[in-house]
């Protein structure tokens, strides 16, 4: 508390004020009777001037005479003598029966009443007027004398006693003493009612300045005037806002960065699996390529049934290789971002025919129950040879994992409300005019696997089994065209199966 600007700005405001009560005291104690004599004399001075002035004008007559010596003597609190240049009293304020007219003192004038010496009627009659101090004769007390020389004839002689004077410095002393103290307290609580003010700004600016340290930017500065600390509480509001930006901007960038390092690390986690996927894919195909190939080199047999039968081994494996090879480069060329959508107006209806046709000995040797529910001719806008690649691959998922009854369908209806909450993806809105789907019996997948089925050599069968011949690079390819059209789809799994779908 010490060290704060309030109790420093108080001390110092207490201290200066104590510094001039005691340079006010030390001057009216030192100082003031002699200022008060001053104007006394000068007062007593100016009154028998004027006096004089109009006695000799003859503004003050023998009618007025009496009542203007009184008026004099009453401002200055004694007595006054109009006397001849000898000093015998004309008029005087004092009575007859007065003591002071009694009483003979060597070289002093008697007729006067007032203890004017021959010495200082003389310095009257040349210098026109002259004070002294001295003692009473009688009252053995200081008074203040003045004479005055009205004519060459007649003084007009003045006297107050000293003791009034000195009671009046007194008095004003003691009263200037007892302000001084007022003053001193009502200037202390003033000074600290100030300094309380005038800190106040202070004390908040500091503590919205440790806000700011402690990354806290919800308070500023009410700037209410014009003066210094208001023009720092804008500046630190300024600083505010801008750390708060600045800030802010970083931890998006830090939030950016860590997502770029997440997709960064996601991405070689795919390559590494993706790496060891198509090492896995072609190992087995090579090795029976090769296993094969040494033995017909070799001439490990002989017999014509069994060479055709190890050149059919190796023609369909490497099929296999070509298939993976060329759906490898066209998910690769999808995904470059380089593949232009040449979007026209198709039958899907017709498509779909056309793709089942296609099918047709596979379902026949499955003894799949095919079944299409769709409108004869169905007109869509999009890119027939990509649209047409999407189902072909789900219809030969749905083929590969149809289960008992072995039942197919193909559907093409219109996207209505009712239909968008059946194939609801959360949030997100189902876009397009038309959806087709594709229903297979058999197992559900696990909602674990829901997601991951798009990803490239992903399959739900964790064995790999070469049973249905199949890459796991279908669906990747499905995603990366439909992803392109900006379309909708997915997957959900129903009471007896599971339904692949899009929108178109």
């Amino acid at each position: 508390m010490k060290n704060s600007i309030k109790a420093k700005l108080f001390i110092g405001i207490l201290v200066f004020a104590v510094f001039l009560t005691l340079i006010s005291s030390f001057m009216n104690i030192n100082f003031f009777d002699d200022y008060y004599m001053s104007q006394k004399k000068k007062n007593m001075l100016s009154s028998v001037k004027k006096f004089g002035e109009e006695y000799k004008n003859g503004t003050i007559n023998n009618e007025n005479l009496y009542v203007e010596i009184d008026k004099i003597a009453s401002r200055i609190g004694g007595n006054v003598v109009i006397s001849d240049i000898d000093g015998k009293p004309i008029i005087s304020t004092l009575r007859a029966n007065n003591s002071l007219l009694q009483g003979n003192q060597k070289g002093q004038f008697r007729q006067s009443g007032l203890n004017f010496e021959k010495d200082a009627i003389n310095k009257i009659i040349k210098n026109e007027y002259y004070f002294e101090v001295k003692n009473h004769p009688r009252f053995n007390s200081k008074f203040l004398y003045l004479g005055y020389k009205l004519s060459g004839e007649e003084l007009l002689l003045v006297e107050t006693p000293m003791e009034a004077i000195e009671l009046a410095a007194n008095i004003s002393n003691k009263f200037n003493l007892i302000i001084g103290l007022i003053s001193l307290i009502m200037g202390g609580i003033i000074a600290y009612a100030f300094a309380k003010n005038f800190t106040k700004d202070i004390i908040n600016l500091t503590k919205i300045a440790q806000d700011i340290s402690n990354l806290d930017f919800s308070k500023k500065f009410n700037v209410k005037t014009k003066d210094e600390i208001s023009m720092l509480g804008k500046s630190i509001n300024q600083m505010s806002n801008t750390l708060e930006s600045t800030i802010s901007e970083l931890e998006n960038a830090n939030i950016s960065l860590k997502k770029d390092i997440d997709i960064k690390n996601r991405i070689d986690i795919m390559r590494k699996q993706f790496i060891s996927n198509v090492s896995h894919e072609l190992k087995t195909p090579i090795a029976l390529i090769q296993g094969y190939a040494i033995g017909l080199k070799e001439n490990v047999i002989n017999n014509t049934t069994k060479k055709d039968f190890y050149c059919d081994v190796i023609i369909d494996e490497s099929d296999k290789m070509d298939k993976l090879v060329k759906d490898l480069l066209n998910l690769s060329f999808l995904d470059s971002g380089m593949y232009k959508v040449c979007k026209k107006e198709f039958d899907i209806s017709a498509l779909v025919d056309e793709v089942l046709d296609k099918f047709e000995p596979m379902i026949r040797s499955k003894k799949i129950n095919i079944r299409t529910i769709k409108e004869d001719i169905i007109m869509v806008n999009a890119d027939e040879l990509r649209i047409e690649q999407v189902v072909i691959n789900y219809l030969n998922n749905a083929i590969n994992h149809v289960k008992n009854p072995k039942e197919v369908s193909v559907s093409v209806q219109n996207l209505d409300e009712n239909t968008k909450n059946m194939y609801s993806l959360g949030n997100e809105e189902v876009k397009g005019s038309k959806i087709l789907s594709v229903f297979n019996t058999g197992e559900s997948i696990p909602q674990s696997d829901i997601e991951k089925i798009w990803s490239s050599f992903y399959k739900v069968d964790k064995a790999r089994t070469r049973e249905y011949s199949g890459s796991g690079l279908g669906l990747s390819i499905v995603k990366s065209i439909l992803d392109i059209h900006g379309l909708s789809y997915g997957v959900r799994n129903r009471e007896d199966g599971v339904e692949f779908w899009f929108t178109i």
